[in-house]
C-alpha cells in the first residue's frame, strides 16, 4: 500500500519523468531511423561481385571446352593414324610372307643389318640395267 500512496503522492513527477523518458525514446527510434542502413548496399555488391565471378567462371568454362573439343579431334584423328598404319603394317607383313623363300631370306639379312652394314650392302649391289623403252 506504500507503492500506492508513494505514486498517489508523486503523480506529477513520475508523469514527467516518463514523458521524458517516453520522448527520449522517440527521438532515439527516430535517430535509429534516419541512419542509413548500409547492410543493403553489402549485400548488393556482394551479389554483384558474385555475378562478375560467375560470368568469368562461364567465360572460362567456355575456353576450356572449346580446348577440349580440340584435343578430342586430335586424339580421335590420331586413332585413325594409328590404325591406319597398323592396317599399312599389316598388309606389309602379309606382302613379305608371300614372297618367294628367296626374296624373304635376302630380306631377313638386310632386316638385320645396321646403318653402316645396309650402306656397305647397298654400295656392293650390281648396276641394274637400264629398262627405259
Amino acid at each position: 500500500m506504500k507503492v500506492f500512496k508513494l505514486i498517489t503522492k508523486y503523480k506529477y513527477q513520475l508523469s514527467i519523468a516518463g514523458l521524458f523518458l517516453l520522448s527520449f525514446l522517440v527521438v532515439y527510434l527516430f535517430i535509429q531511423g534516419l541512419k542509413k542502413d548500409h547492410t543493403l548496399d553489402l549485400v548488393k555488391l556482394e551479389m554483384k561481385l558474385k555475378e562478375d565471378a560467375r560470368q568469368e567462371i562461364i567465360k572460362l568454362r567456355q575456353v576450356w571446352e572449346v580446348r577440349e573439343k580440340e584435343l578430342d579431334t586430335q586424339i580421335y584423328t590420331l586413332h585413325i593414324k594409328d590404325s591406319l598404319i597398323a592396317i599399312n603394317n599389316l598388309l606389309i607383313d602379309n606382302r613379305l610372307n608371300n614372297l618367294p623363300k628367296k626374296y624373304n631370306e635376302k630380306a631377313k639379312e638386310i632386316n638385320t643389318l645396321d646403318d653402316a652394314g645396309l650402306l656397305d650392302y647397298l654400295n656392293k649391289l650390281e648396276p641394274q640395267p637400264n629398262n627405259d623403252y
